[in-house]
């Protein structure tokens, strides 16, 4: 409604933390996976009114030279010290807007700061709630991730979830070697009390050779031919999109589907009709 869509806008314009990035992702959940029309019309009426709002005030710019910018987290002082869980929500709404919008500066961003979570806040197969550059900043210690989310999404999960998922359309080996470790540490906690760990199993549960990238071309989604396909696409696939007029499914290491044309892509999509 008009007065949910207002009370909402003002919300994210002026509470400063990391779920409005979560707020993002949820909203595009909604855009993807809904089949109500009124329902996700009013999802992307949200996602357009404050994606530009939530970026101006949560992203600063660079002063330095490496021409990076920060997130402004939630605090009451004037220095704001990286956090953890800002840039894992942060990485994770670019590239789920990417997904639906097809702006490649999403997806590039996403990446980037998947890259530099790993340089800021991993140190000796552990990730830490602040960035390693401030260990000594604060008067209490640089704690390790936690990783529980029975109330809550956890941000290390959610990153072990992204980086494989973007494996398969992007060179991310590194990372997940990095991952090694600290994966299989949470995943011999999360079996152990599955009630816990909601987000993990998520992110876990898939062997590598399940997730798959699929690329689409950009036209589709310009003249909106792709949105009834959503839904045919859990977390585990990441949707590209490219110039040329082909399509095709593939693996990280291997592509399985390939077709140039949007009825051959149906097919595949569709249940075959039985014979009267």
């Amino acid at each position: 409604s008009p007065e949910l869509h207002g009370n909402m806008s003002g919300v994210l314009k002026n509470q400063i933390d990391w779920w409005n990035f979560q707020i993002l992702s949820a909203l595009v959940d909604v855009v993807q996976y809904c089949k109500i029309e009124a329902i996700t019309q009013s999802a992307t009426q949200l996602l357009t009114s404050t994606t530009q709002t939530i970026h101006k005030t949560f992203i600063q710019a660079s002063e330095n030279e490496d021409g990076k910018s920060k997130i402004i987290s939630s605090t009451t002082r004037a220095e704001h010290v990286p956090l953890f869980e800002d840039y894992v929500m942060f990485a994770e709404s670019q590239l789920r807007f990417y997904e639906i919008s097809g702006q490649e500066s999403f997806k590039e961003t996403g990446l980037k700061t998947l890259e530099f979570i790993y340089t800021e806040f991993f140190e000796e197969n552990m990730f830490y709630t602040r960035s390693i550059k401030h260990h000594d900043s604060q008067l209490y210690e640089n704690i390790h991730v936690p990783i529980f989310d029975q109330s809550y999404k956890a941000p290390i999960a959610t990153l072990f979830g992204l980086v494989r998922k973007w494996q398969t359309s992007s060179n991310l080996m590194e990372l997940l070697e990095k991952s090694t470790i600290p994966m299989e540490t949470l995943t011999h906690l999360s079996l152990q009390n599955p009630l816990m760990f909601g987000e993990s199993l998520r992110s876990l549960v898939y062997p590598d050779e399940a997730y798959r990238k699929i690329e689409i071309p950009q036209n589709w989604l310009k003249e909106n031919k792709f949105g009834k396909y959503y839904p045919h696409f859990s977390a585990r696939f990441a949707i590209n999109f490219h110039e040329k007029e082909n399509w095709q499914i593939c693996t990280y290491k291997e592509c399985e589907l390939a077709g140039d044309s949007l009825e051959e892509f149906d097919k595949i999509f569709s249940p075959p009709q039985e014979e009267a």
